[in-house]
């Protein structure tokens, strides 16, 4: 088939298949690099995903400390813990130490 076509339009058709070639190495090109982007991304979300569980297991651990300061401050009679609190806390304590007192 190729045969039949002039010098004019064999020229043409390499053209536009070179053409077509450049453009799919293009996107591969692109979709690599893509590719290669998403996979640091990736591996970014994953470290703060990491992080912020190693948070909450520390503030886990904070909140079960307090717990048990508390419960046992609440055993023994006594108001609260004696280390400073934040106004969260200190408001817990004086919950805590009026319902002692009027019980």
């Amino acid at each position: 088939e190729y045969e039949q076509l002039s010098h004019g339009e064999l020229v043409k058709l390499a053209v536009q298949k070179d053409a077509w070639i450049r453009n799919r190495d293009e996107r591969i090109d692109y979709l690599t690099k893509r590719a290669l982007h998403m996979e640091e991304e990736q591996a970014l979300l994953q470290k703060q995903i990491s992080n912020l569980e190693d948070e909450r297991n520390d503030l886990e651990r904070q909140l079960n400390r307090q717990r048990a300061e508390l419960e046992s401050s609440f055993a023994s009679g006594q108001a609260g813990p004696t280390t400073p609190a934040s106004p969260v806390s200190r408001n817990v304590r004086q919950a805590l130490a009026a319902a002692v007192s009027s019980a």
